[in-house]
């Protein structure tokens, strides 16, 4: 297949990886306005004393449900099928280096005057060759966990915390539609704790960290938060949200003094259900 076939199926391959990224993009705009409209519906709800109002309001929450599980489900989709187009992308990309290394080879036996400059060339398409296999081989890992889960929130925190507060927080949190990030609905039997809360911290919009004095004497919530603070610094964006769990202010500035900083939630001033609320502000802005 010459260089010339080769560079329009890249082109095409190209285009259409860029048409399913705006795809999803709009998948994910109509996700979070569906998320926003139940939610609304919701407290509304709540308030509604009418039989026929309650009806009609329960009638557009079953539809907006629908439209929010039908663009989840559109979202994977085009997700499988962006992982299918960028590894035949890369395929077409090492098919391509190694035409052009071909090539290479025989203008170095034809015009020895460029040699030198052949002889670069040549050690930079064997570079990215070996950089687009190793794309090759991550892309081929991506696929076979192409069910990876994208989460709203992470809740780090302490075990002896889950009981009085974190359990309930997560459950509110999901009784908003949220998708929360939390071990006991997340780890299944066998999983590489390691690995789930890597995946967990790598693909969460926000992480809550439950600062309690278990939290600051305990090494892996350190992690946890320590993955957050990497994310918040390479990202240039707020993503940690502090909740203050009998924890003094001292304990916290030694902790850290940059979430010292931080606008915290805190157990002694706000219920679990204030502090969801507060929490679907953040996530589910207007």
């Amino acid at each position: 297949m010459s260089i010339s076939i080769i560079q329009n199926k890249i082109k095409r391959k190209r285009d259409s990886i860029n048409d399913l990224r705006k795809k999803w993009s709009s998948e994910k705009e109509k996700e979070a306005r569906a998320r926003k409209d139940i939610n609304t519906i919701k407290m509304r709800l709540a308030k509604t004393k009418s039989t026929s109002s309650q009806k009609s309001k329960l009638s557009k929450l079953d539809r907006l449900e629908k439209r929010l599980q039908s663009s989840v489900e559109e979202q994977t989709n085009i997700n499988k099928r962006l992982q299918k187009e960028e590894k035949l992308l890369t395929d077409y990309e090492i098919q391509l280096l190694k035409e052009q290394e071909k090539e290479s080879k025989k203008m170095e036996k034809i015009q020895t005057v460029r040699e030198f400059n052949i002889t670069r060339n040549q050690e930079n398409i064997n570079s990215q060759l070996s950089l687009l296999k190793e794309k090759y081989q991550e892309l081929t890992q991506e696929m076979n966990h192409a069910s990876e889960s994208f989460y709203d929130v992470f809740i780090s925190h302490a075990t002896e915390d889950k009981d009085e507060l974190v359990r309930p927080l997560a459950n509110k949190l999901e009784d908003y539609n949220l998708k929360v990030f939390y071990d006991e609905n997340t780890f299944k039997i066998g999983d590489s704790k390691f690995e789930t809360i890597n995946n967990g911290i790598k693909n969460s919009k926000f992480g809550i960290i439950v600062l309690s004095s278990h939290f600051l004497d305990k090494p892996w919530p350190k992690y946890e938060y320590t993955g957050f603070i990497t994310r918040e610094v390479e990202e240039e964006k707020k993503i940690i949200l502090p909740i203050w769990h009998n924890v003094s202010s001292d304990q916290v500035r030694e902790f850290n003094p940059n979430l010292y900083d931080k606008f915290a939630l805190k157990t002694s001033e706000d219920s679990v259900e204030e502090m969801a609320k507060k929490v679907i502000d953040v996530i589910l802005p207007d």
